[in-house]
């Protein structure tokens, strides 16, 4: 068995996107390729994207702090901490934002994504998007 604290996973994280020219920085907390679960916790300052790119399987975003757009093609969705969205099996791409309440700095918005490879999501498909 192992713990994570995904709180300073999100820290660390944030200290090398807020360095970072990208504005993003990860780690996989959990998987990989000896794994068929993977679990990337990803974290993007203000004003900064993951570029439109193909959808690498079935995948979730669960946004632990602040605010991320999920679009694909003409189509948005709107992700606020604590929201879990389901990203589209098409080209899509993820933005985030300030986050909006009185006194908040321009804090980055955090996500985290899982995803079960094709052949196991009939197996067993009540898992297939479990967000950490």
């Amino acid at each position: 068995m192992q713990k994570f604290s995904l709180d300073a996973i999100v820290r660390e994280q944030a200290k090398r996107a807020s360095a970072a020219s990208s504005g993003r920085s990860a780690e996989t907390v959990f998987g990989g390729h000896e794994h068929m679960l993977r679990q990337t916790v990803i974290v993007l300052t203000a004003g900064s994207a993951l570029d439109e790119h193909e959808n690498p399987g079935e995948a979730t975003i669960q946004v632990l702090r602040g605010r991320v757009r999920l679009t694909a093609g003409q189509v948005a969705w709107e992700g606020r901490t604590g929201d879990f969205l389901i990203v589209p099996d098409a080209r899509h791409a993820l933005h985030a934002s300030r986050i909006a309440y009185p006194g908040s700095p321009a804090l980055p918005a955090f996500e985290i994504r899982s995803a079960l490879p094709a052949d196991l999501q009939t197996a067993f498909p009540a898992f297939a998007d479990i967000g950490a």
